[in-house]
């Protein structure tokens, strides 16, 4: 079973790499907007990729001016 949904994982998603710049604009987003640390690097890894719409339950991202919060 694990093995069907790492291949589903592997065909459909895409891995985007956090690196320094990432990790530095998520400790200005940590200050800014409240955010917990790995919330600021999701915040801050959409924002380098420009991606402007996230799926998610949790209402902190709606602190974050340039991400559209679907439930």
């Amino acid at each position: 079973m694990l093995d069907k949904q790492i291949a589903f994982l592997q065909e459909y998603f895409t891995e985007l790499e956090v690196g320094e710049e990432i990790k530095q604009a998520a400790l200005d987003i940590m200050r800014q907007y409240g955010l917990l640390p790995n919330d600021a690097i999701i915040a801050a890894t959409c924002k380098h990729y420009n991606i402007d719409t996230i799926i998610t339950f949790d209402e902190d991202f709606k602190r974050v001016p340039w991400l559209k919060v679907v439930p």
